[in-house]
């Protein structure tokens, strides 16, 4: 599936791009390694087929990429089908361009020409996301606490 505007073009991702869209994962979000995004999202992943995936790219460079996770919940009883949205990327470089929006109503789109009524995601800023029709269903609690305090783990740092 391929959407054109002036400046970008959504698509599902290509069998192939798992390296390159590895990387732009990893440089969007400055954490963890290259190869986990790699292994996690786009290879190991049983929850996750490249269809699942959406792409957009800017003068056939690729900008971002946001992937539907098929999972499944327990509601009333009764497990029914949820995507989980998650790895949202957009490279530096593209940012402020409607890239993860783009990302965003592709996803729905496709969600909704499956029949699939439900999507959760875990929002880096809330406000970004309610635009979409997302909202809070947790509340978390913020707990401050001195890194001494804690116990002995490798991840302390």
């Amino acid at each position: 599936m391929t959407t054109r505007s002036d400046k970008l073009t959504l698509r599902t991702m290509r069998p192939g791009e798992e390296e390159e869209l590895a990387g732009t994962g990893f440089r969007s979000f400055r954490s963890g390694e290259r190869e986990l995004w790699l292994r996690n999202v786009f290879k190991d992943n049983p929850y996750l087929d490249a269809e699942d995936t959406m792409v957009v790219t800017i003068g056939g460079r690729i900008a971002g990429h946001a992937s539907g996770y098929r999972l499944t919940m327990s509601l009333m009883g009764k497990d029914v089908p949820v995507r989980g949205i998650a790895a949202v990327a957009v490279v530096p470089e593209f940012r402020r361009r409607g890239v993860a929006d783009a990302l965003l109503v592709g996803l729905h789109r496709q969600m909704r020409r499956r029949g699939e009524a439900l999507s959760m995601l875990y929002a880096f800023r809330m406000s970004f996301y309610r635009k979409f029709g997302y909202g809070v269903v947790e509340w978390v609690d913020h707990a401050r606490v001195a890194p001494a305090r804690l116990p002995g783990s490798p991840l302390r740092k």
